[in-house]
């Protein structure tokens, strides 16, 4: 099969090789392996916040598309992207897009690639735009469909794909879920840590921005020490929205220190070895990676019921749930989380769900698709 991909992470050249961030990095690489040839379709890297520190399969080819201009230019370079590469995608198998981007939809507007390719289309549940461009990918998407019916979608949770029947009005049989993940095999601990859940040690991991619930967590945090509970806490991630920090430094009690970004590998793992609790009170998710990655260290969840969280975080098995916004019930789910005839089971629980969603497995499910999608187009 000769694959496209497009995706929005940076790569980075540095020598003779080819370097972008870790965990898309295993991905890429593993799926190059279980294809026969691999086109990366992403912008070069201009800093930010996803660091280039692992390098691409020397098999892979990488073409560079647009950065991330504001949408008012970014839809005119993207058309005009797609139309000089025309001969390039056309001679694709399978093209792979999410949308809405603008790239993704400049593929669905100038119908391209040919009936030899597919699109792949993503997002997060409950996100349906009403603006005059989410209006426009649909009409796309549903238009191609009903054209080639080469529009076919993979979802990292049931959620997910719940949200993509609705959105772009597709057949279910052409769903498919395959869960995210961002730990190899060999990054995951070969057994169950030993650890107690006292004294209370939380961990966050993921981007400082607003969806992420963080005003939700600092409160429970407040709360919980307002209430004499021994916590530490640290949060991880990049500081996307530097007013976020700040206020977060205002509100965080004692024992809360906010980190920013690590490097994917030893220096972050460690983090989640420190810990024995995982807390995302995140306001929109689409699964949760890094609960998996917590899970995987056999870290118990604490997390808000949205989007595909409940599919990774089951009551009193692998973690608690408790509804988005209110950090009185987050602070509640904490304590029951951590108490000495409940905290064992969650913890096994848990390293048993992270130690399923491995990168090679997540990969394995989605070439068996692919190579279904192929078929099932080359036949139209």
């Amino acid at each position: 099969m000769r694959l496209g991909l497009h995706y929005h992470l940076p790569v980075e050249e540095s020598g003779d090789s080819l370097m972008t961030q870790g965990p898309f990095a295993i991905f890429a690489n593993e799926l190059a392996r279980r294809v026969d040839r691999l086109v990366l379709f992403a912008p070069p890297a201009r800093g930010g916040h996803y660091p280039c520190d692992t390098r691409l399969d020397p098999g892979i080819r990488w073409v560079r598309v647009p950065p991330r201009y504001p949408h008012y230019v970014r839809y005119l370079i993207a058309g005009r992207w797609v139309r000089r590469h025309s001969e390039e995608l056309a001679a694709l198998d399978l093209m792979l897009v999410r949308v809405p981007t603008p790239m993704a939809e400049a593929f669905l507007a100038s119908r391209l690639p040919s009936r030899r390719a597919a699109y792949i289309v993503g997002g997060r549940p409950g996100t349906r735009s009403r603006s005059l461009r989410g209006r426009l990918v649909a009409r796309y998407a549903e238009a191609v469909h009903t054209r080639l019916k080469e529009v076919l979608r993979e979802g990292p949770s049931a959620a997910i794909s719940a949200s993509l029947l609705q959105e772009y009005s597709l057949e279910a049989e052409h769903c498919r879920v395959i869960p995210s993940a961002s730990l190899s095999a060999s990054e995951i601990p070969a057994s169950l840590p030993n650890r107690s859940a006292r004294p209370l040690r939380i961990l966050y991991v993921g981007r400082f921005s607003k969806e992420k619930g963080l005003d939700v967590l600092g409160k429970a945090l407040l709360q919980l020490r307002n209430r004499g509970v021994d916590l530490e806490a640290r949060l991880v991630g990049p500081w996307e929205d530097p007013s976020l920090v700040r206020y977060l430094g205002q509100l965080l009690p004692e024992g809360a220190t906010v980190l920013p970004a690590i490097p994917r590998g030893e220096a972050l793992f460690k983090h989640y070895r420190w810990a024995n609790l995982f807390v995302l009170p995140s306001y929109n998710e689409g699964l949760g990676r890094a609960a998996l990655e917590a899970m995987a260290f056999g870290l118990p969840v604490v997390a808000s019921r949205v989007g595909g969280l409940p599919e990774i975080v089951r009551d009193r098995d692998t973690g608690f749930l408790f509804e988005s916004g209110d950090p009185s019930e987050c602070a509640e789910k904490i304590l029951q989380a951590t108490e000495e005839d409940v905290y064992p089971r969650l913890q096994q629980g848990a390293f048993e769900e992270g130690r399923r969603h491995t990168i090679e497995e997540s990969v394995q499910q989605l070439v068996v698709f692919l190579n279904r999608v192929v078929a099932d187009v080359n036949q139209v």
